[in-house]
C-alpha cells in the first residue's frame, strides 16, 4: 500500500514537470514563430545547419544524466524539427478551407469551371475528378481545372466532403443509384443538371439522410468539354437551387454558401416549377435555334450563309452549337413540359403569320411592340 502511494507521489512531481516542460516548449515556439518572422523580412532560408549543431553540442556540454548523450540528442531532434516547422510558418495562420475534398463527377464546361474556381478561391484544400474520359483528367489536372484524377473512385467518394455529378442528365440519373452508397451521409451532393424531376426523386431515394441538394447554375457556353470551362464562370449569374422532399435544411444551407462562395446568385424553386421555367426561357429557345438553322440550312448552303447573314442571325443561332448529347438529354427528360411551349409557340406563329397574309401593319406593329415592351422588362 505504502508502495503505492509512493508511485502516486512520483507521478504527481512528473505531471508537475510535464505542465512547465510544455510551458517553456511553448515560449520556446513562440521564440521560433518571432525568428521566423526576422527571416521571412530578412529572406534568410529556415534552416540553419550550423545552428543546430552549436545547439546540439551546448546541449550535450550541460548534460550530466540520467539521459545518455544520445537520448538528449533524439528527445531535441524532434523539438528542434518541429521548431522548424514552426518558423516556416511564420506565425501566418493555415489556409482555412470551406472542403477539405471534392470529387467532381463529370470534368466538362460546368464541372470544370466549377473545379477552377474551388481551387483559385482556395474554397476546397482537394479537387479529385472522376470522368470516363482518361486525357479529359490528364488536362485538367495539367491545368489545374482539378489537384488530383481519381484513381479509386470509390474511396475518393468515401473521403469526400462535397460530391458534384456535373455529367449529363440521363447520366447523373445512373450514376447517382452507382455511387450514392459509398458516399458519406455527412457529405454535401450537389448536381448541375438542367432537369429536375426525374432527379429530384431518385435523390430522394438514394440520399435518405436528406444531404442532397439539386443546383443549376444558369451560366455556360455554346462549347462543351473541359477546355471550354472557365475562370468565375458562375459570378454574378443565377443559380437555382432546388430541394427534394427529403432535403434537410442544414444541407440546402451549405449549397447556398457554395454557389454564393461560387459568385453566383442564389434563389430557390421547387423542381416541378423549374422544369416549367426552363423548358420556356431554356429549352424552347435551343429548339427555334436548332429548328431555324435546319430549315435555312435545307435552302441555302453553309458557304451562301457566310456571305450574307449579319450579327443578329449569328447571335439568334449561337446555341445551335451546343452540345448535341446533352441537349438530347434535356428534351428527353423534360418532354412534357417542352412539347407545351412548343405548342404555345406555334400559336403564336400562326397568329403573327396571320397577321402577315392580311398585310396588316397595324397589328404587325402592335404584335412586335408588345413583344419589344416585354423584352425590355428584362
Amino acid at each position: 500500500m505504502k508502495k503505492d502511494n509512493d508511485i502516486d507521489k512520483i507521478r504527481a512531481e512528473i505531471d508537475f514537470i510535464d505542465l512547465q516542460i510544455m510551458q517553456w516548449l511553448s515560449k520556446r515556439g513562440k521564440c521560433a514563430q518571432n525568428i521566423g518572422k526576422i527571416k521571412k523580412g530578412d529572406g534568410k532560408n529556415v534552416y540553419v545547419p550550423l545552428r543546430e549543431k552549436q545547439i546540439f553540442a551546448s546541449l550535450l556540454h550541460k548534460n550530466m544524466g540520467p539521459y545518455s548523450h544520445k537520448a538528449v540528442q533524439a528527445i531535441f531532434q524532434e523539438i528542434i524539427t518541429q521548431t522548424r516547422a514552426l518558423e516556416k510558418l511564420r506565425d501566418e495562420k493555415q489556409e482555412a478551407y470551406l472542403y477539405n475534398q471534392v470529387s467532381i463527377i463529370g470534368v466538362g464546361m460546368i464541372g470544370g469551371s466549377i473545379g477552377r474556381d474551388l481551387i483559385k478561391k482556395k474554397i476546397a484544400k482537394n479537387v479529385y475528378g472522376i470522368d470516363a474520359n482518361p486525357r479529359t483528367l490528364l488536362w485538367a489536372k495539367k491545368n489545374r481545372v482539378i489537384t488530383e484524377i481519381a484513381k479509386d473512385e470509390i474511396q475518393t467518394l468515401m473521403n469526400s466532403d462535397l460530391v458534384v455529378f456535373a455529367t449529363p442528365v440521363c447520366v447523373i440519373k445512373e450514376q447517382l443509384l452507382d455511387f450514392a452508397p459509398f458516399i458519406s451521409d455527412k457529405a454535401l451532393v450537389i448536381d448541375v443538371g438542367s432537369t429536375k424531376t426525374a432527379i429530384t426523386k431518385i435523390a430522394d431515394k438514394c440520399f435518405t439522410n436528406g444531404n442532397f441538394v439539386g443546383s443549376h447554375p444558369m451560366a455556360g457556353f455554346e462549347k462543351s468539354g473541359v477546355t471550354a470551362s472557365s475562370d468565375n464562370l458562375f459570378y454574378q449569374e443565377p443559380c437555382i437551387i432546388i430541394s427534394g422532399l427529403k432535403t434537410k435544411k442544414t444541407f440546402i444551407r451549405q449549397a447556398k454558401m457554395f454557389w454564393k462562395q461560387l459568385g453566383a446568385n442564389v434563389l430557390e424553386m421547387d423542381f416541378r416549377i423549374h422544369d416549367k421555367y426552363l423548358a420556356a426561357c431554356s429549352h424552347l429557345p435551343h429548339i427555334i435555334s436548332f429548328a431555324l438553322m435546319a430549315s435555312v440550312g435545307n435552302k441555302i448552303t453553309p458557304k451562301e450563309i457566310k456571305k450574307i447573314v449579319g450579327n443578329s442571325f449569328k447571335s439568334y443561332t449561337r446555341i445551335a452549337g451546343s452540345d448535341p448529347r446533352m441537349w438530347t438529354d434535356i428534351f428527353s427528360e423534360n418532354k412534357n413540359e417542352v412539347l407545351k411551349q412548343v405548342t404555345l409557340l406555334k400559336k403564336e406563329l400562326e397568329v403573327l403569320a396571320s397577321r402577315v397574309q392580311q398585310s396588316d401593319g397595324n397589328k404587325i406593329y402592335e404584335y412586335i411592340e408588345d413583344a419589344a415592351k416585354l423584352w425590355r422588362k428584362i
